[in-house]
């Protein structure tokens, strides 16, 4: 995992609504403009038209479309059918959009689905690859083709999402000149009678320091009542002060269950303050994120989830996870690949969780204690209850945070 320089969000509103205005002019696709606010530079579900976005095409054969009949981030993804060759692909060029955001190492995510499959040899490889028209430090040539392979090889299956992640590394120099050749495309999977290929959930992450591997993300509920939001910045500031890491924050009213879900796969560190019940925790309006949301989702990015919320814990046994049986949100979310999900058993209170947001962070970043011991170097005396005694932690309980972790 590549690690974030310190970087700290210290920009006014208005300025902040200046600069989007001013990128979502020069970039027609959804993208966040400055990379030092947040580290997702390029995200596309394809919800937000029936038409295909303008950035995307077919390439070198093959036709695309926006359509429902699945998905794998809300209801839409991109369609292409009438493959003839394996180089035939949905592609983006991303070259405008890396030269922007400037040198750094990027994290590109795809999610593919194939309908069928070639049984000749290598028939059913997939991978994602970037198409340039030179080489440079990244793109080479390949007999009379340069590219870069993104992804890993995966031998697909049919009928089957596929997450397709890998990185590249950018220099000054490959994206010196005013224009280039990007293209980002699947690659290798043969051409199939009736074949339909779908994509969904693009994302592209940049990561300016390669030495830094950990993404913080802190969020809560904001009812206009109660301040959740009250950990945020002493618990940013031991981080930091620690490991040098970015820490991204977000007070949300509301948030779909694609969102949330998008910011469980795309953090390392993921800490919620909200309300929560055994099977789930609260997104606003009527919506929870339960455990049906999260059946066959991906987490094995998340190392570690501090759930401040009421009853996610509730009758937690580590036996469950072990029989893949969950009967909680915490359980079920290490059933899906996190590493380490820490939530409560019992009714828990504002203040508490806002202390131990707080506490925790420090036990584990600067004390360097392991997580199951960090809870017992928390002093509770000016807490409501003792977050110890209702605390569980499904998963590696001696996961460590600190920076030689």
């Amino acid at each position: 995992m590549e690690i974030l320089k310190k970087r700290v969000f210290f920009k006014i509103l208005s300025c902040l609504l200046m600069v989007l205005v001013f990128f979502s002019i020069i970039f027609p696709f959804k993208i966040y403009a400055n990379p030092l606010i947040h580290p997702e530079v390029y995200f596309e579900d394809f919800e937000d038209s029936t038409y295909v976005p303008s950035e995307w095409y077919a390439a070198y054969g093959g036709s695309i479309s926006i359509t429902n009949e699945r998905s794998y981030f809300g209801n839409h993804s991109l369609k292409m059918e009438n493959r003839g060759e394996r180089w035939h692909s949905p592609a983006i060029n991303i070259y405008d959009l890396i030269r922007q955001n400037g040198a750094a190492t990027y994290i590109i995510t795809m999610y593919v689905f194939v309908t069928e499959t070639n049984n000749e040899d290598e028939g059913n490889y997939l991978r994602t690859i970037i198409r340039g028209t030179e080489a440079n430090s990244f793109i080479q040539l390949h007999e009379t083709n340069y590219f870069a392979q993104v992804s890993p090889f995966e031998i697909v299956e049919e009928n089957v999402w596929y997450r397709l992640e890998g990185s590249i590394t950018v220099t000054e120099d490959d994206i010196a000149s005013k224009t280039g050749q990007f293209n980002l495309m699947i690659d290798s999977i043969r051409p199939s009678v009736g074949q339909k290929i779908y994509i969904d959930g693009i994302t592209v992450m940049r990561y300016p320091s390669p030495s830094n591997p950990l993404r913080y993300k802190l969020l809560a509920y904001d009812d206009g009542e109660v301040n959740r939001a009250e950990y945020f910045e002493p618990t940013e500031s031991i981080i930091i002060e620690n490991v040098g890491n970015d820490v991204y924050t977000d007070n949300y009213t509301e948030m779909s269950k694609d969102d949330m879900k998008r910011l469980l796969w795309n953090n390392d560190i993921f800490i919620i303050h909200t309300h929560g019940y055994k099977q789930g925790f609260y997104l606003g309006g009527d919506t929870y994120l339960t455990m049906t949301d999260i059946d066959g989702y991906e987490l094995s990015n998340l190392d570690f989830a501090l759930l401040l919320t009421c009853e996610t814990g509730k009758d937690f046994d580590e036996s469950h996870i072990t029989a893949d049986t969950p009967v909680n949100i915490v359980e079920k979310m290490v059933c899906q690949g996190a590493e380490s999900v820490v939530g409560f058993k019992e009714i828990t209170y504002v203040s508490d969780c806002n202390k131990l947001a707080e506490d925790l962070m420090e036990q584990t970043l600067t004390e360097g204690w392991a997580l199951a011991l960090a809870f017992y170097h928390i002093t509770y005396n000016n807490y409501i209850k003792d977050m110890k005694d209702i605390k569980v932690i499904g998963g590696n309980q001696y996961l460590r945070l600190d920076a030689n972790w």
